[in-house]
């Protein structure tokens, strides 16, 4: 088994953490204040999603991993972002894969960041309204989840 590893700056990540819970209407609190909140949070058993500050101590997690695994490989989240196409050769290497000719344009998903149109947002997370209760009967999970990733990476 081949285990990759990637970290990326611990700022960074709990930002883009707190923007998706935004998004995604998980995050009433402003980030300072959610920033504060955590320890308390923790200690109510709150989702980790929550915890923005913990999960970016990363020392414990690497140490579990290289100690379970002999092959780790570690790379970090901004040279994917600066060089993706040595990252990618990296990765395939360790993979013992063979390299590849050209790399098409890596696209970003799953940005985080909050809605632009606040109306769709409220729509999207009433769960009282009948006319969407109606649509989640006639679509499939699958089908929902690429429809509200569409309206929510698009609008």
């Amino acid at each position: 088994i081949k285990i990759i590893l990637i970290l990326r700056d611990p700022s960074e990540r709990a930002y883009s953490q707190y923007m998706h819970n935004r998004r995604d209407l998980r995050e009433p609190l402003d980030f300072e204040a959610a920033i504060a909140a955590e320890k308390q949070r923790m200690q109510d058993n709150w989702h980790f999603d929550f915890f923005y500050v913990d999960k970016g101590f990363y020392y414990h997690q690497v140490k579990a991993f290289t100690q379970e695994f002999r092959h780790v490989k570690i790379l970090f989240f901004e040279d994917f972002e600066s060089n993706p196409g040595k990252a990618v050769e990296e990765v395939l290497e360790f993979l013992e894969l063979p390299m590849l000719e050209s790399l098409e344009e890596v696209k970003k998903r799953n940005q985080s960041g909050e809605m632009k149109v606040k109306w769709i947002k409220r729509l999207m997370s009433d769960r009282t309204n009948p006319i969407l209760n109606g649509i989640r009967k006639l679509m499939s999970r699958k089908t929902r989840k690429q429809l509200r990733n569409f309206v929510k990476n698009t609008l």
